[in-house]
């Protein structure tokens, strides 16, 4: 198990315990095996603590450093290319479930995306603080940009409409990222 502790102070802040529920909520309509699974959650004093699934891995990134060594050790480029595959068939796939349970994810990104150490990797989906209820057809607007720019829709960043679509915009910039090895474009 993996602890997640929102420390919420002993007045109880109300917007951290805001998100910390609001994540809880979210957390609890997921059942995917590529999403982080709430187990518990149990509030004290000055802090709530979410228990989850533990992932026994590491970041994308970091996937991407262990299997360029891998590589350059002998692994096989063509058995690579089918484990990326794969994974990123598991990340469209949890986001995928994300939307269906009527979430916007709103921070995917690199961080956010842990990779299994042991094979056949697995890909987890993990931190829901920025989810939030929205359904397919419906939009947010004039809210602040939420997540890391290098990885939002250009209507996020604009304060414009946005939905779950804007979660998409995400995985293309993850996909080329994890097949290119950079980034689709400079910031700006």
């Amino acid at each position: 198990m993996a602890i997640k502790r929102t420390h919420i102070g002993h007045f109880g802040s109300t917007a951290a315990r805001a998100s910390a529920f609001s994540e809880i909520e979210v957390l609890s309509y997921m059942d995917h095996p590529n999403v982080v699974k709430l187990v518990a959650a149990y509030q004290c004093p000055t802090d709530i603590h979410m228990v989850m699934s533990k992932v026994d891995g590491y970041h994308l990134i970091k996937y991407l450093v262990v299997v360029e060594k891998e590589e350059a050790s002998g692994r096989s480029h063509a058995e690579i290319e089918e484990e990326k595959m794969s994974l990123l068939h598991q990340l469209v796939d949890a986001v995928a479930h994300v939307h269906s349970r009527g979430v916007v994810y709103r921070d995917l990104k690199p961080a956010n995306v842990m990779v299994s150490s042991a094979k056949p990797r697995k890909l987890t989906l993990i931190d829901f603080g920025r989810a939030t209820h929205l359904d397919r057809a419906d939009r947010l607007e004039r809210q602040a940009p939420l997540g890391t720019s290098l990885f939002q829709a250009p209507e996020v960043e604009n304060r414009a409409a946005y939905g779950q679509q804007s979660d998409m915009w995400a995985v293309g910039v993850v996909v080329y990222l994890f097949v290119s090895g950079r980034m689709p474009f400079d910031h700006s």
